[in-house]
């Protein structure tokens, strides 16, 4: 099931986003806020400490929902709280990519956002209206597809080809999470069968796949509007 390492992959979207489209969103953000933002600078800032930070807490809230560390012996409402912070630090973690579509191609923000609605819904009533247990089969392959990801990520890091990988993690990482939203609801349906009514878990396990579906979109179509800018660009300065 997806768990802290779907976290983990859910942001490294964010983390690796190439930086065409920070050189791209550089002078429009300068024109408007009267200062230069260089990639370096977007570097450090996008993995200062504060992101840091954020990114434990996040950790932190997950893994005390899980129940790793002891989430059973606090009370409803403190779970309620954590599974609001585990929201907040999840979108304080799109902070650095949604100021990049925000700057260079706002309009995509709401279409990303409803295409990954559109395919949530459309995938957890497939599951939902599916003969139970017709997709768990589905968890140990995704969570083999995502450690070879993982490496793979680890791998360019010391052999090269990160375009590569990163492409890799948009268009699979994409087909991964939709496979998750199939196996985790199912497994959810299976839990409350079984007794385990834990809604703030399960609340908890889709919205990660949630996120990570939209992360992709938005990054594939921040993708696509760009290389269309570009051909635009180029047949203009051809006349």
């Amino acid at each position: 099931m997806s768990g802290i390492p779907c976290i983990c992959a859910s942001n490294s979207c964010v983390a690796m986003y190439d930086w065409k489209a920070v050189h791209q969103c550089n002078s429009t953000i300068s024109t408007s806020s009267g200062h230069c933002c260089s990639p370096q600078s977007f570097a450090l800032w996008s993995l200062c400490l504060p992101e840091l930070c954020t990114q434990v807490a996040l950790v932190c809230c997950n893994l005390k929902l899980r129940g790793f560390l002891n989430a059973k012996a606090i009370c409803m409402l403190s779970r309620y709280g954590l599974l609001a912070g585990c929201a907040l630090f999840q979108g304080a973690t799109l902070g650095p990519l949604v100021k990049i579509v925000l700057a260079t191609h706002p309009g995509i923000l709401v279409t990303a956002f409803l295409g990954t609605s559109t395919i949530f819904a459309c995938f957890s009533a497939a599951a939902l209206l599916s003969r139970r247990r017709s997709w768990l089969y589905l968890g140990g392959a995704l969570s083999s597809a995502m450690t070879v990801l993982l490496l793979m990520r680890l791998g360019s890091y010391f052999l090269g080809g990160r375009a590569f990988v990163f492409q890799a993690e948009l268009y699979v990482g994409l087909l991964i999470f939709i496979g998750y939203v199939l196996f985790d609801t199912q497994v959810i349906v299976e839990k409350a069968e079984h007794g385990d009514t834990d809604h703030i878990k399960h609340a908890l396990d889709l919205f990660v796949d949630f996120v990570a579906i939209f992360v992709r979109i938005l990054v594939i179509m921040l993708q696509n509007a760009e290389r269309k800018e570009e051909r635009r660009d180029s047949r203009k300065n051809r006349r």
